[in-house]
């Protein structure tokens, strides 16, 4: 079997190892003998003539469609209805007919780009199979805190994204069982993998617990609760309601958040006005030995989500890398989160209930939940646990 494997990375950056679900499903194929041509979408051009025609970019682990440079420009014109990607598209069937495969996993992002390139296979691969890995529902999630549905570009992606684009697929490829229930009327088959992560990334090998204590001055008295993530308008709501939460046991706790984003400065602000122990890193490398490190010696992860459909529909990435560095996981009550933890450290997007959990934490006993969530990232989450399920999904794809 032949798969052509699309990634897409914010900000069009190419194929970027550190997508640990998608480096261990492309691992997974290919060890069952599975030919696997990664594609990435570029934007990034070098010289005149990648500017005025695009070009196919091949790197050590994957090859980066790069359209011409006008293509871009046009392209933030038709996203205005969703409908960029259509030069990207027709590159995507130059590299068809060159490498013959019989499988293809689009990303569900392009929203356009997957539109296109589906009516285009249809036309002239009717043979192919093509299926969306459906990640999040990406229009509604990006509209956040807006309702995309009360505008008309809203309507149109949703539209796209979760109706037209899966129906025309041969089938679609989700992270949790409530994304199955939600798309299982509308499409022509399911197939369910989650959020793969490396376990083996996070063995006392890779990690330099001494390091990051003395470098972020961790103290060792205090539970340490580790925030991983962009800090964007999706998070903001839950790490101030972490940060409220804390008030009262600022003498206990140490924060570290981890990451930026737009919202950096505004958080350290309002921490340091609370009086909160707390450690804004910036952004670390994903998979980087500093930042496994620096999960490894925290004791609890925090998971922040709005109680809003896209984020049913998910578990995050960040959760199954807190699971994996062995954590105690205080997260909300969202019904893809459910499905890996449900236990009284899942709180309401409520001050007081969080107060609550923080309370709970102080009176339990941490190494309990620390190897249940290794357990969890082994038995569900691991290399491993995609084994279990690999011929399965291969012939999910051929069938």
């Amino acid at each position: 079997m032949k798969v052509i494997m699309v990634y897409f990375g914010i900000g069009y950056t190419g194929y970027k190892n550190g997508w640990e679900r998608f480096d261990i499903i492309a691992r997974g194929l290919r060890e069952r003998d599975c030919e696997v041509h990664v594609l990435g979408l570029k934007y990034s051009w070098k010289n005149f003539m990648q500017r005025l025609v695009g070009c196919y970019e091949a790197t050590n682990d994957a090859t980066n469609i790069v359209p011409p440079r006008w293509a871009a420009m046009i392209n933030t014109l038709l996203d205005k209805f969703y409908l960029s990607g259509i030069f990207e598209a027709f590159m995507l069937i130059i590299y068809i007919f060159k490498v013959k495969s019989n499988v293809i996993i689009l990303a569900d992002e392009p929203i356009g780009f997957d539109f296109f390139s589906l009516i285009f296979l249809k036309l002239l691969f009717r043979k192919v199979k093509v299926y969306i890995d459906m990640n999040d529902l990406i229009v509604r999630l990006g509209a956040y805190p807006n309702d995309p549905s009360r505008t008309l570009r809203g309507r149109i992606g949703i539209l796209l994204n979760e109706t037209v684009i899966p129906k025309l697929a041969n089938g679609i490829i989700v992270l949790t069982k409530f994304a199955y229930r939600y798309f299982k009327d509308r499409v022509k088959k399911i197939f369910i993998l989650p959020e793969y992560v490396n376990v083996e990334n996070y063995k006392p090998s890779n990690i330099d617990s001494i390091f990051v204590e003395h470098y972020y001055k961790l103290n060792k008295e205090k539970i340490k609760i580790i925030w991983v993530g962009n800090l964007f308008a999706r998070h903001l709501p839950g790490l101030l309601l972490l940060f409220k939460a804390l008030i009262k046991f600022k003498d206990r706790y140490q924060l570290i958040i981890v990451g930026d984003g737009p919202y950096l400065d505004f958080c350290k602000k309002f921490a340091m006005r609370l009086g909160l122990d707390a450690i804004f890193t910036g952004r670390i490398a994903p998979l980087s030995k500093e930042l496994i490190s620096l999960l490894t010696v925290s004791d609890v992860g925090f998971v922040t989500g709005p109680n809003r459909l896209f984020m049913h529909f998910i578990t995050t990435s960040k959760l199954s890398q807190y699971m994996a560095a062995g954590l105690a996981i205080l997260a909300p009550k969202l019904y893809g989160i459910k499905e890996l933890i449900n236990n009284e450290l899942l709180y309401e997007n409520d001050e007081s209930d969080l107060m609550k959990k923080l309370e709970l934490l102080l009176n339990t006993n941490l190494d309990i939940l620390k190897e249940n969530s290794k357990r969890i990232a082994e038995e569900k989450l691991s290399a491993k646990a995609l084994s279990q399920v690999i011929d399965k999904f291969i012939y999910f794809l051929l069938n």
